[in-house]
């Protein structure tokens, strides 16, 4: 079974500043791009869509709406719980007083205030219960605007529902909530009704179990804690997703054998930035893990590497008895921007099925309408992710615009381990060596009575189609010199074998005659795997600046500069 989720909290709607807006529109875009590579089953949003029970408006249930849509998740699948301040502490405010008084005035008194709050929790009425239910009416409002169907309930303070295989507990981490100040919260959360509710569950210990509430453990007292942890535990919950702190969080509850998944903030202030997190369960591969996402002001979106327990690509994953992780060497990474994405059984079939994913997050690309500028940063910040995954085997599988896989290779060429994958039309697969001699090509000097006479360089590579030099803006102005596959056909050479050695012949040429030019005009007609491995041979502080150029309708037009 996978089970993929998109994780969102504290979207404290009503705030509507620059950054606020830009980073909600930002947000839908990203998760698109997400959705494009990973399918999302599910969303989980841990509270606080308002900010002190205000603001409720239509606009926020649209909100919503178009996150659901945005990656394909029917709203069936989205799970919302209230938050701290998605209700109204005046209308409760009695009935919380007389909860706490006792835990009040003898904060320590042997552990006897804990039992007094629990027992005052457990002695409420149905009445008292319905009314601290009725704080919350703004908020199962907009709920139920949102789900369309007036059915939005949590029974007391716990709500179990089962989708597919997988259960997900509810739980109101608020009803009992009386302060704003988490430093004299001491929250209790009624483990009773929870304990209660876990127990009538018929779904098997084999199946997913994810808990979701608003408030972290942190939060609650210390006896309340132990005791929640161990329900979750008793009733083999292994997962606990929350939000409120505004800052993520990655823990694992050894003595419970359960992770604790905080999200960060939906929304951009001067108190913190906004966040959001992807998580996965793969039992197929025994892979689990979390991926988080920080809002980077004046920017994007960008994956998040500060989070504690997370690796050098702010991916967190999920181990215990449960959920046995195993830690596999091969790093898969599809870069396709064109066509149908590559599916698990194309990838497995030429590695095997001991592999991990790791994703380029972006639309497919309009070949007629690029943003060089954007495609060409974006594909950059992704190779210095690649770049800090250490002791792994990378696999690269790519189909996508030459400029931006030239620029890719350009920022990997120092990584040793990596492995680059070709489609091979005829046989539709994907192909990497092969023992075969490597074919017949050609590299020769076009201009060698004015060889070294210019500073300028064009470097035409010809594998796959013929360049023209009449399709060159720089035909009379620069020095060519030229790699040429004498049988060319589209898509080859297909073997990184066979271009590595056509590629190493040809660098080693123009590397004994680098320092006469001070600019290079790269133009090459190759397979995707070959454009990376390309880039990988232009050398940092050896190469002049060098201009990359794009085929589009029988032109070649710049597109942008690498080692520049």
């Amino acid at each position: 079974m996978i089970l993929t989720w998109l994780h969102i909290s504290d979207i404290h709607y009503h705030y509507s500043s620059y950054e606020s807006l830009r980073l909600r529109e930002e947000f839908i875009k990203k998760i698109q791009e997400i959705s494009n590579n990973t399918k999302i089953d599910s969303i989980f949003c841990t509270g606080d869509l308002a900010d002190k029970n205000g603001d409720y408006s239509s606009e926020l249930a649209d909100y919503l709406e178009s996150i659901a849509k945005s990656v394909g998740v029917i709203k069936r699948n989205v799970f919302i719980v209230p938050g701290n301040h998605d209700h109204d502490r005046n209308i409760s405010k009695n009935i919380l007083n007389n909860i706490y008084k006792y835990y009040d005035s003898d904060v320590d008194n042997d552990g006897l205030s804990e039992l007094d709050v629990n027992n005052s929790i457990n002695r409420l009425s149905d009445d008292d219960i319905q009314t601290l239910k009725n704080s919350f009416a703004n908020f199962i409002a907009i709920c139920n605007q949102f789900y369309e169907n007036g059915n939005y309930n949590i029974n007391s303070n716990v709500e179990k529902r089962t989708e597919d295989n997988f259960s997900v507990i509810n739980i109101n981490t608020c009803l009992y909530d009386r302060s704003s100040d988490d430093r004299k919260r001491e929250l209790h959360v009624g483990v009773k009704q929870l304990y209660k509710c876990l127990k009538e569950s018929n779904v098997p210990d084999s199946d997913i179990k994810i808990a979701i509430g608003h408030h972290p453990t942190s939060i609650l007292s210390a006896e309340e804690k132990k005791r929640f942890l161990d329900c979750l535990k008793s009733n083999n919950i292994h997962l606990y997703l929350c939000g409120h702190k505004h800052k993520p969080s990655f823990i694992y509850h050894s003595e419970y054998d359960i992770h604790e998944i905080i999200c960060s903030y939906g929304n951009s202030d001067d108190y913190s930035m906004g966040g959001f997190s992807v998580g996965k369960i793969d039992t197929e591969r025994n892979q689990y893990y979390v991926d988080f996402f920080n809002w980077k002001s004046g920017d994007n979106w960008v994956r998040d590497t500060t989070i504690d327990n997370c690796d050098e690509t702010g991916r967190c994953y999920i181990k215990g008895t449960k959920y046995k992780h195993i830690d596999t060497r091969k790093i898969v990474i599809p870069i396709k921007l064109f066509g149908p994405k590559i599916s698990n059984r194309e990838i497995s079939t030429v590695i095997g099925e001991d592999y991990e994913i790791f994703p380029y997050l972006s639309n497919e690309i309009d070949v007629n309408n690029v943003d060089w500028n954007k495609e060409v940063e974006a594909i950059k910040k992704f190779a210095n992710l690649v770049k800090m995954i250490n002791n792994k085997q990378i696999n690269i599988f790519s189909l996508a615009p030459i400029p931006l896989l030239i620029s890719f290779g350009y920022e990997l060429q120092y990584n040793s381990e990596l492995f680059l994958y070709q489609y091979d039309r005829d046989d539709k697969r994907w192909v990497n060596n092969n023992n075969t001699t490597c074919p017949k090509y050609s590299i020769f000097w076009k201009t060698k009575s004015r060889l070294f006479k210019k500073n300028k360089l064009i470097i035409k590579i010809c594998t796959s189609t013929e360049i023209s030099d009449k399709q060159l803006p720089m035909v009379g102005k620069a020095d060519i010199i030229q790699l040429s596959l004498d049988n060319k056909k589209l898509g080859y050479p297909l073997y990184e074998n066979h271009y590595r050695i056509m590629l190493r012949d040809l660098f080693d040429k123009i590397t004994n005659s680098i320092n006469t030019y001070n600019e290079i005009h790269l133009f090459a007609s190759v397979p995707a795997g070959m454009a990376i491995e390309i880039g990988r041979k232009i050398q940092t502080g050896v190469f002049p600046k060098v201009y990359l150029y794009n085929y589009l309708k029988g032109e070649y037009t710049n597109t942008n500069i690498i080692n520049g």
